[in-house]
């Protein structure tokens, strides 16, 4: 914790940190949509979604509350849903036809 005071103290270091985080984190994001396409801000608000409710069954588990068939049947269907997600955006990956020079694809009479 104190170093955490320590960089939120001064101005300066707190301001690079937030640059390094931001950039990191646009690195981060930047890549997975190379990698997943279109498919990539679904997937990043599934993820989000399941975060939001596990923290909310923890909750409900530190109130005494108990967990209702509802909430492991939503939460397994929404990581059914990203995992179909993420395999839909990844078939482009899959299906890939190698690329062939155009030299090999013309006769030895044409001219490419």
């Amino acid at each position: 914790m104190k170093l955490v005071e320590r960089i939120t103290s001064n101005p300066f270091i707190f301001a690079f940190f937030m640059l390094v985080a931001l950039v990191l984190g646009g690195v981060l994001i930047g890549a997975f949509i190379l990698v997943f396409g279109m498919g990539a801000p679904g997937i990043l608000a599934g993820l989000t979604s399941l975060y939001i409710m596990r923290q909310q069954i923890k909750a409900k588990i530190k109130q005494g509350e108990k967990i209702t068939m509802f909430d492991k049947t939503a939460q397994a269907g929404l990581i059914a849903l990203i995992f179909l997600l993420a395999l839909i955006s990844l078939t482009p990956w899959f299906t890939r036809q190698p690329l062939k020079s155009k030299t090999a694809q013309c006769s030895s009479t044409e001219r490419p």
